[in-house]
């Protein structure tokens, strides 16, 4: 007797969530693309969405941030031993683009360079401003999603982190800290610590998404 072995095949096909996300790519139109379904030949990416809204803390607005491509220059943060007024010590704040502006108009107020700031302000990477320092909360969420940008910078030629780059957010470890020292942080090690801000260091501009 002959005995037929039928096998039959059902084809699987994994179902890839396009929806916004992290390590979703910003592109010069506005659009946001998943990495799978990104043309370089369509497209100009300018960004990495490295964090979204999940509607828990009800005083963020936006609906997610990217992080550029390449590093700006090493610069001071700001040339002032003052405290900056409207400029947060929170370190779990999502208020980058507030202590920016801050710290742009603090110095344009009292005629001081605010070198490091004023480059990310003027930041406009395909024509797209916008663009700020990170606050350190900001900067750590860069590094707790560290995996899915790059795997976008792969795709898109961005430009891995290097060492340490200038938060937004002032010391607010004791009374004085504030005059003197902000936070820089590691992009890649999630570490943040104090230094002045009159000292250099590299910038990674952020931008909000609405």
């Amino acid at each position: 007797s002959i005995i037929g072995v039928i096998s039959s095949c059902t084809k699987h096909e994994d179902i890839i969530d396009t929806s916004l996300q992290p390590g979703s790519i910003l592109c010069s139109d506005g659009s946001i693309v998943h990495p799978s379904l990104f043309s370089p030949n369509e497209k100009e990416a300018i960004g990495v969405v490295f964090w979204c809204n999940d509607g828990n803390n009800p005083d963020i607005k936006e609906t997610a941030y990217a992080v550029s491509l390449e590093d700006l220059e090493e610069n001071p943060l700001i040339d002032t031993d003052e405290d900056i007024a409207n400029v947060s010590e929170d370190e779990n704040s999502f208020d980058g683009g507030a202590n920016t502006a801050a710290i742009m108009n603090f110095a344009i107020k009292d005629s001081l360079a605010y070198p490091a700031a004023q480059k990310a302000i003027e930041y406009a990477p395909k024509g797209v401003t916008g663009w700020f320092i990170g606050s350190i909360a900001q900067n750590k969420a860069i590094s707790n999603n560290l995996e899915k940008v790059y795997s976008s910078f792969s795709i898109i030629g961005g430009t891995h982190f290097d060492g340490w780059y200038w938060s937004s957010t002032e010391d607010g470890a004791g009374k004085d800290t504030p005059k003197v020292f902000a936070l820089i942080s590691s992009l890649t090690k999630g570490r943040a610590t104090s230094t002045s801000k009159r000292n250099s260091f590299k910038i990674r501009p952020i931008i909000a998404i609405r």
